[in-house]
């Protein structure tokens, strides 16, 4: 019953794809078929304001046919801009060009612009847009412009933080995801406490990012995407930890969440390799580069899976794959960008070490000290 009331809350036909009994399936397709279409005839705003909600791609249509009347409102101009920015990081996430979505998004700004200069809001979403762009002193200085607007802004604040976290400025991202939770009251905005979850992991705070991610899992009828992240999290603390019952459970629940993000079968990959299930690991990182061809971080578990599998030449191949993605990976910090660089060098000198070639394997050995000291 749990996919079946989630695919009927974001009406997305997707959700009903994993019940397994056969019968409970086709009634959740034709239940959410059935309110789709009711709903595109009598509340087409309210219908786009649940596909955007939930990241539905189906957003950007609806919104489209929205904003063609003269009645359309700044908001839903901002939706659209929204709907349009998330359209091209899944591009980029592809390794596509973005380029097209980020401009459409840029279009939608300006015509809210034109009804209301003088919104907060407005600036928050052109800054996200230029993170996806991506210019992230652009970025910064309109999550600045928006605060100093409306001192108020929630997702400003979270905002900024991010891109403070993109550019590796991490006290001051955790300073103003703080300033953001200390404003939301009612814990309405799940992104602050997943990326507060994630950073205070990061510092290697793992009592401060568990208490942030069960605020996060602890809620009903959330946005998935967030929600998904924070299970993910919690997946590796768990593993960390040695508790692999708890780790893939955390997993299977987010995957329930976010069926096709390649960041869980990366997860799940790592957690095949701790269980000594080699093969599954090479299955899972093979899922999320077809999710994501342009995710270094699922070409050096490919990597690592073949290394286990005593495959050298293939892994090796794997880890030369993912240092070619690394400078266009927008998944990875710059920082994480050398940790990453570090990795794939250590994996391929470690190829080179059980096949015997000592001249290469020292060479790996080099460069991946050079990105070491580079940090």
């Amino acid at each position: 019953m749990y996919r079946f009331t989630r695919a009927l809350t974001y009406l997305d036909e997707e959700l009903c794809t994993d019940i397994k009994v056969s019968v409970h399936k086709d009634a959740c397709y034709a239940v959410v078929k059935d309110s789709i279409k009711q709903l595109e005839t009598k509340n087409p705003q309210h219908l786009a304001d649940i596909y955007a909600l939930s990241h539905n791609e189906k957003a950007i249509a609806s919104l489209e046919q929205i904003t063609q009347k003269n009645s359309a409102t700044v908001d839903n101009y901002i939706s659209l801009a929204l709907a349009y920015a998330e359209k091209g990081l899944k591009e980029q996430g592809q390794g596509r060009d973005q380029s097209q979505y980020v401009l459409k998004a840029f279009g939608s700004i300006d015509k809210a612009k034109e009804l209301d200069k003088n919104k907060s809001e407005i600036y928050r979403v052109e800054a996200y847009v230029n993170e996806i762009k991506p210019d992230y002193k652009k970025a910064q200085s309109l999550y600045s412009q928006a605060i100093e607007m409306d001192s108020n802004n929630i997702l400003a604040y979270a905002g900024r933080g991010h891109v403070k976290r993109m550019l590796a400025v991490l006290d001051g991202a955790v300073e103003d995801f703080k300033k953001a939770a200390d404003l939301d009251i009612k814990r309405e905005h799940l992104y602050i406490y997943t990326n507060l979850c994630n950073l205070e992991y990061s510092k290697g705070d793992v009592r401060e990012a568990t208490k942030n991610c069960k605020i996060v899992t602890d809620k009903k009828d959330v946005d998935p995407v967030f929600q998904s992240e924070a299970y993910q999290i919690m997946a590796d603390i768990f593993m960390k930890n040695g508790d692999s019952n708890q780790s893939r459970a955390s997993l299977l629940k987010a995957k329930t969440l976010t069926p096709i993000d390649p960041n869980i079968f990366i997860t799940f990959s790592k957690l095949n390799i701790f269980e000594g299930n080699y093969q599954e690991a090479e299955v899972n990182a093979r899922k999320a580069m077809e999710l994501s061809p342009a995710k270094a971080s699922a070409q050096l578990a490919l990597s690592y899976a073949l290394y286990m599998e005593n495959k050298f030449d293939d892994s090796i191949v794997a880890a030369l794959a993912g240092i070619s993605l690394v400078d266009k990976d927008v998944s990875l910090l710059n920082p994480s960008k050398l940790i990453m660089l570090k990795s794939l060098n250590s994996s391929i000198a470690n190829c080179y070490r059980e096949m015997g070639n000592s001249e290469k394997q020292s060479e790996y050995e080099k460069k991946a000290q050079e990105f070491s000291n580079n940090k």
